[in-house]
């Protein structure tokens, strides 16, 4: 993830260190994405500094994408009209996420691998 290439300067030769942007999140649900993308955002939040929350939570949410966005712009607006709480920090994005994307039960995740099976098996 981190790229580290030195530059010399006149100043004696300062680390210049540039961080990967962590990928954009899709809304795939299984046991594995959505806590690699939370783990991949709080390493790149932590990098660039960001104390504020309300910034932490925007920048997140310009890393989703397809069935994530909707899922946030459709929050938003529950928010929006008080039918939700609010999200205000990075820890209540994070479980907001975790809740709605992550596999419920070992029954949810059956059927998806069914789903994905009867894709790419033809007869």
């Amino acid at each position: 993830m981190l790229k580290k290439a030195m530059r010399h300067n006149s100043g004696g030769g300062v680390p210049h260190v540039k961080f990967k942007e962590p990928k954009y999140y899709d809304g795939i649900r299984n046991e594995k994405t959505p806590g690699n993308f939370l783990w991949d955002m709080e390493q790149y939040l932590e990098w660039l500094g960001l104390s504020d929350d309300e910034t932490q939570v925007k920048v997140a949410a310009h890393f989703l994408m397809k069935d994530a966005k909707m899922w946030w712009r459709g929050r938003m607006d529950q928010i929006a009209n008080g039918s939700a709480d609010d999200i205000t920090s990075r820890d209540e994005m994070k479980e907001a996420l975790q809740t709605h994307f992550s596999p419920q039960d070992e029954t949810w995740e059956a059927r998806t691998k069914i789903k994905y099976i009867k894709k790419t098996i033809t007869l």
